[in-house]
């Protein structure tokens, strides 16, 4: 996110149509782009340094940003903030396009009350290419040798350390001020130290990876309506220019619903380790993918988790227990069928500055019952999978939310369930965890039924809203079996 943020920020410099112009570089071109910037990132009060200018240089114009008075507005929550101004170059392109550049990214200090935090970008490099007409880069890439984080408090100190890195952005036009997208990561490395002084020596948390991946694609963002929003805040809010001016706001926000049409974003890290007090944890690889969808009156989301070759400190872990611990996890969770337009609809006619707290409550309970519509809501567990050495566990099913009883099915299969039981009847004597878990192994079996590649099989519904059962028995008649 950090990343995607010097996109970002670049885009600040030339987000609307106005900024169309035409070479050479003229002082009365450049002050007018001065005013257009200033609508976007506010101005500077009366003999402070200005937050932004502009000056011709040929056939281009020089930006320069000063952070620390752009961020200045933060103090009043007690961040204040040390930067060098940054700078970029803007040259026209033919079709209402804009060539972007940025040789560098200045150190950054932020103070927020007893934390104190710095960031360092190592030969970082951004260009793209800007479309003033669809007010978004149709092209950028960032590449940087490296990036320090270092934040420190009160006998707490967290550094991060990321290796050279590369992110490619493309954007397309997808109708009505709308922006289709893609954000491509790749970060060679990272490590991070967690430091907390607790008595003479300081306890340490260390966490060092391999190759880092992520894509993102965005279908259909509302970006001109959410640069409008943005706008008005920058004009009304500073002031306490927003009394009287809420019903406008609410109207901005309405406007840029549902924010996008969807995202999905997959990540990949390899090669996990962590250090800790307790030991070594380490992970083969570990994977995620995140798809939803935006303030839609249908919504849609799905989430999927993986790891390979997970390790754990044998000191955390009891002597019978360590063939149990899964050394692969795949888990896949879907819901589909909420509200969040009608969650969106209930907190915008509720907000308001002073609303009495028995409204507002009043207000949360009827978004959250808006939120799942009876039956409409369903909840998926998608093919997921649990490997240990002796066990492994598949399980899949899905749930549809009806009031007051939900109504699903799941189907658990397991292989290995008699090699764990005769794992655990030597060790079971004098230990309660171990009896207790050789119980529930011993009941399951007698639940199970033979699937067709021998592995036991459970399926568990309550199709009815009712009573639960367990292959086809309702749980009261299991022991008349």
């Amino acid at each position: 996110m950090r990343k995607m943020s010097l996109a970002l920020l670049s885009a600040v410099a030339i987000l609307s149509p106005a900024l169309v112009m035409a070479a050479p570089a003229t002082d009365a071109e450049a002050q007018r782009l001065t005013g257009v910037l200033e609508s976007y990132l506010g101005s500077s009060a009366p003999g402070e340094p200005p937050r932004v200018s502009v000056s011709p240089r040929g056939e281009q114009y020089v930006l320069s940003f000063d952070l620390a008075q752009i961020l200045k507005p933060l103090a009043r929550w007690n961040v204040s903030v040390e930067a060098q101004p940054l700078t970029m170059t803007i040259t026209p392109q033919d079709g209402g396009m804009w060539k972007v550049e940025q040789s560098a990214l200045p150190d950054m200090r932020m103070r927020f009350r007893q934390q104190d935090m710095s960031m360092r970008f190592d030969n970082l490099r951004f260009e793209g290419l800007y479309d003033s007409n669809l007010m978004a880069f149709v092209y950028g890439q960032t590449t940087h040798a490296g990036v320090t984080v270092e934040s420190r408090a009160d006998k707490f100190t967290n550094t991060r350390r990321e290796g050279p890195s590369k992110v490619v952005f493309t954007g397309v036009d997808s109708g009505g001020g709308q922006l289709s997208a893609s954000v491509k990561g790749q970060t060679a490395s990272m490590s991070q130290t967690f430091s907390i002084q607790a008595g003479a020596a300081p306890i340490e948390l260390r966490i060092a990876t391999g190759a880092i991946t992520q894509d993102i694609v965005i279908d259909s963002l509302s970006n001109a309506k959410l640069l409008d929003i943005w706008k008005f805040l920058v004009a009304n809010a500073p002031n306490g220019g927003l009394d009287g001016k809420l019903d406008d706001l609410k109207a901005h926000v309405r406007a840029a619903l549902p924010l996008f049409k969807s995202l999905a974003q997959t990540g990949k890290v390899e090669k996990v380790e962590v250090a800790t007090p307790f030991g070594r944890f380490a992970m083969r690889d570990f994977t995620g993918a995140l798809k939803l969808t935006g303030v839609h009156q249908q919504g849609d989301a799905g989430v999927r988790i993986a790891f390979n070759g997970l390790e754990v400190p044998q000191a955390i872990v009891p002597p019978w227990a360590r063939d149990f611990v899964p050394g692969e996890l795949i888990l896949d969770l879907r819901a589909n069928g909420y509200d969040l337009a009608a969650v969106a609809d209930e907190l915008l006619n509720i907000a308001r500055p002073g609303v009495p707290q028995d409204e507002s409550k009043a207000a949360g309970l009827r978004a959250l019952q808006r939120l799942a519509p009876d039956g409409k809501v369903k909840v998926a567990l998608g093919p997921t999978r649990i490997v240990s050495k002796i066990l492994t566990v598949d399980m899949e099913g899905e749930m549809t939310v009806f009031k007051p009883v939900p109504k699903g099915r799941l189907v658990v299969k397991a292989k290995g369930l008699d090699e764990a039981i005769a794992a655990l009847q030597p060790v079971a004597n004098g230990d309660p965890n171990v009896q207790k878990a050789l119980m529930g192994m011993i009941a399951a079996r007698g639940f199970g039924k033979n699937g067709a590649n021998g592995e036991l099989v459970w399926e568990i519904a309550n199709p009815d809203g009712g009573l639960p059962t367990i292959n086809g028995v309702s749980i009261p008649n299991m022991g008349r079996r």
